[in-house]
């Protein structure tokens, strides 16, 4: 599959040399058949549009991106090739190195809960939601569909956690609550 802008609205480019849209049902279809899995594609929202007033843009969702190593040694356990399981995939800020008696997805267990780190204060606030990005090769890494497939099946809202800045000691600066 390719893709392209025509305008202001994606399409998926096709063997025989046709286009679609990439918000289309068809489209939907391939990437599902591609995946082995179901999926849809939601074309972006033009920055600045009412819609995109309304949606919190994905990367400005949360301050920070955290990822454990008990989350990677559970999705690598679950996954056909162990190795293909690296924090790359998930583009944390930060991977927190859990004790061996951590185990499973720790993230999603520790939701709402405030960490210290340095003078920051920050709450872990929602399970990261995750997309077709932790499929794609990266590096040394190979397309491995089966990393998403198996966060779908097993990480009950996503992998990893988004987290807020709150509070930071010494400077008085704060975000939000807690």
């Amino acid at each position: 599959l390719f893709a392209r802008l025509r305008g202001d609205r994606p399409e998926i480019g096709l063997d025989d040399g046709s286009w679609i849209d990439a918000g289309s049902s068809l489209a939907g279809e391939l990437v599902s058949a591609l995946l082995d899995f179901p999926a849809a594609l939601h074309p972006h929202v033009p920055f600045g549009s009412q819609a995109h007033d309304r949606i919190a843009p994905r990367y400005q969702r949360a301050d920070i991106h955290i990822v454990t190593s008990a989350s990677m040694d559970r999705l690598a356990g679950l996954v056909p090739d162990p190795s293909q399981v690296d924090s790359r995939r998930f583009r944390p800020n930060i991977v927190i190195e859990t004790d061996a008696s951590q185990d499973g997805f720790v993230e999603q267990q520790i939701i709402g809960k405030v960490l210290s780190i340095g003078e920051a204060r920050i709450v872990i606030s929602e399970p990261c939601a995750r997309c077709t990005f932790t499929a794609l090769p990266q590096g040394d890494l190979a397309f491995e569909p089966a990393v998403l497939q198996t966060i779908a099946r097993h990480g009950k809202g996503g992998f990893g956690a988004l987290c807020q800045i709150v509070s930071r000691a010494r400077s008085g600066w704060a975000t939000g609550s807690p």
